[in-house]
């Protein structure tokens, strides 16, 4: 499932799925204003947009999740 057209913003945010069975989610939330803060500051400084930052970091988590399950199961 592709972004809403002519929103390009939530197509950025988007990621393709892995199965093609598989659809997208819309992934919304609330940051406190200094966490808002240094996210301007990452953006003016990196040249990116939020979306970008987003995927970045769910990507980062979802390393940091299989690297917990490899050492769950290593310790079995």
């Amino acid at each position: 499932m592709s972004a809403p057209l002519g929103n390009k913003n939530a197509e950025s945010a988007w990621f393709p799925p892995v199965d093609p069975e598989e659809r997208t989610v819309f992934v919304a939330g609330r940051i406190i204003e200094s966490q808002n803060e240094a996210l301007e500051r990452i953006i003016k400084q990196r040249g990116i947009t939020k979306s970008a930052i987003i995927r970045e970091a769910i990507g980062f988590w979802l390393e940091c999740q299989e690297e917990m399950a490899d050492s769950a199961s290593a310790g079995k």
